[in-house]
């Protein structure tokens, strides 16, 4: 077979072949008004020194945060809104200035502090104003004058001083002059250079100051040398422009000589420049190559990615890359355009920071590449081939000691692939076939190993399959089934997992029937089944994967029972399950796999996250979602070749890297998740469905295909996203503000408005889905609060007072910017907690604290005199009483004895009549020396009495007089409180005041009838006498004799304070009122 005969072989092989997806074929995100646009379109793409997103649509500008899109539209009535909706351009300058150029409608000054914007419109009567036309392009020089690129009405110089613009006037006749009245594009080279492309071709920009300029503020054309050197189409010259007209500008980054690209009207040119300022000339015309294309060669936009690919856009046949090593054009195909053909237009493009090139277009919306290599491959089956994977569903992969791949699948039985047909995608199927007993058993694959002697041990995951060993030397199976009356017979058919150890011995999982040992040598089977009654089984009949780590234990995952450790010489079990108060369990008790890496550690697959087991302690430490895996259900871990692990999960791959290999802690872990954006076969995974191949390859088995790549292939990237914050918003409405909150530095919020939530964003936009939140309100927090893809947080019933509210973030790959960003928060208090009304307090407080104290002085001063006033009156009363006692109960006394003397005498006389007289007398003054007696011990019993005591002893008086007068009619009331407290000198003399006035009314008044009333009400006593006597006349009572005790009854009454009043006239009666305040 010759040469040309192998060629033609091998390219029919690899087309047959069909063994991946495609991995070299960049993979696009569409960005269109389904996302938000206003537009399905992007004229003009810039991403500003905060890092959002602005794209120019052909009805209005938006800007982009990586998840929603800010629109800003004309506002006929609103001159601080744009001046139209058509925007061909943006540029932000070197002051941070964002620059917007429209169709028809001028161009636009943003103001980001405001939002708002100042528009300079064409004015045909003002010469200085800005060109009629559209705004193509803005740029700056190397002194940072503003230039202006308009159609038609050609190039300015806007000065920012004066707010005047320059038209720059073209010269065809001058060598330095401007050639092209129209301009297009505008482009500052590596050296700061400034090209400009125009309807007269392509102009380079010379510009230098001038010395001693009289005033250089009247013109800043004055104040300048402006020349340019001009490059045009000539067709007699093949080494000159393929055009004139210039629709794009480029300089190649990675040629060494200084090479720029000019898009035109009808084609591409590259424009080498030679050492003495020359240049020269190679075009291309794209399309001549595709002769189905039913575009122009109109190329508005040209540009490298970070890769170094030079690509160029065109019109109505989408983009272009360009193959240095053959000098040619080839078409970007991508599947997620297939049903536009990808035939789209290209109007720009946009390198960010992230690593992603943004293509703009014309009608399809914005494309988003990135750049970065993901290079991740597939093996997945192709129906017209027979030797490719034979199913998608990969759920086993196993690479033996010959290098050859053996992948098991749901539906599709046993793939083999051997080491040189790997590049091919070669695959050797084997299949179940019931006539032929050297097939294999199901083609439900779930389990495949090697034991030492090379042979290779399949398990099939079918309740019609069982176990077989492939003896690869003779190319046939035995197999072992379960045989319910042989007790050394397969456990069950459907078999999960398999694993040898180093004692030559086979370890099988199973659905329902627990764990065999398979001793290969003997060909004996042991069964381990799990048993309620001891600690030391099994824990669970449902087995995931078993795992031997080669040094005399194996590890069984299990669906519900956690995780167990099995000691092959003792035979023992011993089980690691959840407990809920137990922070170092194990994360769940459903367990899908385990792996030991280079480093004797041991990972744990769990439904609930993944777990590291330290052995020392039989600690297990977590990591799950809310430290950054994209998902909780880890089904397969593997170690790659930098001793880096990587997971498969639920639904994409998650890479793991510490900073410190001997501190494994959440908090040193580095998460770098990869999904279906990174490629198509990156969704569900099986468990235990993972290896690393000898060449240091990864493999991992899912539900579409079995993907596989080196991981040192995989770029990730490095930038460190800006952090914003994007809203605030108060009781669940966005804010009014002054300031856009992106550019706030504080806020202040009453603390009726406590109730507050806050959005942000990491302006990376190479997976925003992917990207990682802290945040952390200093006064509140302690400690980062780390949210995942979670951007916003709300808080309520904040205490008044400042906190600092600070985020950070990380990109895709894990990269955090530390430094984040912050807001100051001031939770303004209500006017009771503000410090001048604490202040105003203290000082009101403090004031009625002094007179307070100063009342309660003066009262306890009072009461102090009063206290020695009343002593003074005790004393006073006791002398008095003791006069009373000598005077009134002496004389008594003395009148008893002289009595009894004479009524001896009488007796002695027989003279009876005189002696009863006399005994009656004897009797009167008896009684009445015993009442005095009985009220003066009443008086002197306790210290302070009350008006219930007082009122008995008046109601005793009155029963007393009632008893002695005939015919008199006494009514007493009292009103008011009887526990109400009286001091016992007051209540003698208020008692005495009453006995006084009573006696006089009973002895002198001749009454038929006396009334008596006591009031008690607002801490003031008012006693009231009266009778229907003869009366008196009060003022000659006061001058005569004491003859009715009123000077006793005024002492008393002085004496305590009180008020006496005596009303009386004769034949009217008698009043006596008696008022004690207290």
């Amino acid at each position: 077979m010759n040469r040309t005969h192998i060629i033609i072989l091998l390219l029919l092989l690899s087309s047959i072949a069909y063994p991946k997806a495609n991995s070299d074929t960049p993979s696009f995100h569409l960005l269109t008004v389904k996302d938000g646009l206003t537009h399905n379109s992007g004229l003009c793409i810039l991403q500003d020194k905060k890092g959002f997103l602005w794209i120019g649509t052909q009805n209005g500008l938006c800007r982009y945060d990586g998840y929603s899109i800010k629109k800003y539209i004309n506002i006929p009535e609103d001159s601080s809104s744009i001046s139209g909706n058509y925007i061909n351009s943006i540029y932000e300058d070197s002051r941070s200035v964002i620059w917007i150029g429209t169709n028809q409608g001028g161009i636009n000054k943003y103001d980001p502090i405001t939002d708002t914007f100042k528009s300079y419109r064409a004015d045909a009567n003002d010469t200085s104003s800005i060109g009629e036309g559209s705004i193509y392009s803005i740029n700056e020089d190397r002194f940072n004058n503003l230039w202006i690129a308009v159609n038609p009405s050609g190039l300015y110089l806007f000065d920012r001083v004066s707010e005047k613009f320059h038209h720059i006037q073209t010269d065809p006749n001058s060598i330095t002059g401007l050639k092209g009245d129209r301009a297009y594009c505008l482009y500052k080279d590596s050296d700061s250079i400034l090209w400009a492309g125009t309807s007269g071709g392509i102009n380079k920009l010379s510009i230098t100051e001038r010395r001693n300029v009289a005033n250089q503020n009247d013109n800043l054309l004055s104040k300048y040398d402006i020349k340019f050197q001009n490059w045009n189409s000539d067709k007699h010259n093949k080494n000159s422009l393929v055009n004139n007209i210039i629709a794009g500008i480029y300089e190649e980054k990675t040629n060494d000589r200084k090479t720029m690209w000019i898009g035109t009207q009808y084609g591409l040119s590259r424009m080498t420049i030679l050492p003495e300022g020359t240049a020269s000339f190679k075009n291309y015309n794209i399309l001549s190559e595709y002769p189905k294309a039913i575009g122009s060669n109109l190329i508005w936009a040209i540009t490298e990615d970070s890769n170094g690919n030079l690509l160029v856009g065109t019109k109505s046949e989408g983009l272009f890359k360009y193959d240095r090593v053959n000098d040619n054009f080839t078409k970007y195909y991508d599947p997620l355009l297939e049903p536009m053909n990808n035939n789209y237009t290209v109007r720009c493009f946009y390198n960010d920071k992230s690593g992603n090139l943004w293509i703009g277009t014309e009608d399809i919306g914005v494309l988003k590449l990135y750049s970065k290599r993901r290079n991740f491959s597939a093996y997945i089956n192709n129906p017209k081939n027979p030797n490719s994977l034979s199913d998608n569903n990969v759920t086993a992969i196993f690479e033996d000691s010959k290098k050859n791949l053996w992948v098991g699948t749901k539906y599709g039985g046993l793939n083999k692939l051997s080491f040189k047909n790997r590049q091919l995608g070669y695959f050797e199927r084997f299949t179940a076939d019931q006539d032929d007993e050297n097939s294999i058993l199901h083609n439900t694959i779930k389990a495949i190993c090697e034991d030492d002697k090379g042979n290779i041990w399949i398990g099939s995951w079918n309740i019609a399959g069982g176990l077989s060993k492939y003896i690869p030397a003779d190319n046939k199976f035995i197999h072992y089934q379960n045989i319910p009356d042989d007790p050394n017979s397969l456990g069950e058919n459907q078999v999960r997992s398999l694993s040898t150890d180093e004692f030559g011995n086979l370890w099988i999982g199973f659905s329902e029937a627990g764990m065999d040992k398979f001793d290969i040598a003997n060909n004996l089977f042991t069964h381990y089944l799990p048993n309620p009654n001891t600690a030391n089984s099994l824990s669970n009949k449902t087995i995931t994967t078993v795992y031997s780590d080669q040094q005399g234990s194996v590890w069984i995952s299990t669906f519900s029972g956690g995780f167990n450790k099995f000691d092959i010489k003792s035979e023992s079990f011993k089980q690691f399950q959840f407990n809920k108060k137990n922070k170092f369990s194990i994360s769940s008790n459903r367990v899908w796999t385990s792996f030991k890496d280079s480093f004797e550690r041991l990972w744990v697959g769990t439904d609930n996250g993944l777990d590291y087991f330290e052995r020392g302690n039989e600690r297990f430490i977590h990591f799950n979602k809310s430290n950054g895996l994209m998902n909780n259900a880890v089904y397969g871990i593997i170690e790659d070749n930098s001793r880096k692990i990587w997971l498969s999960l639920k639904n994409g791959l998650c890479k793991i890297e510490f900073e410190d290999e001997l501190n494994i802690k959440p908090k040193n872990a580095r998460f770098i998740n990869f999904d279906a954006n990174d490629h198509s076969s990156i969704t569900e995974f099986y468990n235990g469905s993972c290896l690393k191949s000898f060449t240091g390859e990864l493999f991992f088995g899912g539900v579409n295909g079995l993907l596989y790549f080196d991981p040192d292939e995989i770029e990730l990237s490095d930038h460190a996203p800006n952090v914003a914050i994007t809203s605030l918003k108060i009781f669940e409405a966005e804010a009014e503000l002054d300031t856009q909150i992106v550019y706030k530095k504080n806020i202040d919020l009453p603390s009726s408005n406590n109730f507050f939530s806050i959005e942000f964003a990491a302006l990376d936009y190479m997976s925003p889905e992917k990207n990682q939140y802290a945040y952390k309100l200093e006064g509140l927090h302690s400690n980062w609060v780390y949210c995942c893809s979670r951007r916003f947080v709300s808080f309520n019933h904040l205490d008044p007072g400042s906190y600092k509210f600070k985020v950070k973030a990380s990109n895709g790959d894990g990269v955090w910017n530390e430094a984040g960003t912050s807001l100051l928060i001031n939770i303004i208090p209500p006017f009771w907690l503000t410090t001048w009304f604490r202040i105003l307090s203290s000082i009101i407080f403090i004031t009625l604290g002094v007179l307070l104290l100063r009342s309660l002085f003066t009262k306890k001063y009072k009461q102090r005199l009063r206290e020695l006033a009343t002593k003074q009156k005790i004393q006073n009363e006791r002398e008095r009483i003791s006069r009373e006692l000598h005077d009134s109960i002496g004389s008594n006394l003395t009148s008893i004895i002289t009595g009894l003397e004479i009524s001896k005498k009488y007796f002695d006389k027989g003279d009876r009549l005189n002696l009863s007289e006399n005994i009656s007398s004897l009797e009167c003054h008896t009684r009445n020396t015993i009442e005095e007696l009985r009220q003066t011990i009443w008086s002197l019993h306790e210290d302070v009495k009350n008006f219930g005591d007082l009122n008995e002893k008046i109601r005793e008086l009155l029963l007393h007089k009632i008893k002695l007068g005939d015919n008199l009619n006494v009514k007493y009331k009292f009103k008011g409180d009887e526990s109400f407290s009286i001091s016992s000198v007051d209540a003698l003399n208020i008692f005495r005041i009453f006995q006084e006035a009573v006696n006089n009314a009973v002895k002198y008044s001749e009454c038929s009838e006396i009334k008596l009333s006591g009031k008690l009400e607002n801490n003031s006593f008012i006693l009231k006498i009266s009778d229907n006597g003869k009366g008196f006349d009060v003022q000659a009572a006061a001058s005569c004799v004491d003859k009715f005790g009123l000077k006793n009854m005024e002492q008393r009454a002085d004496q305590i304070d009180a008020v006496l009043k005596i009303e009386s006239e004769i034949g009217l009666g008698t009043i006596i009122t008696v008022t004690k305040s207290f």
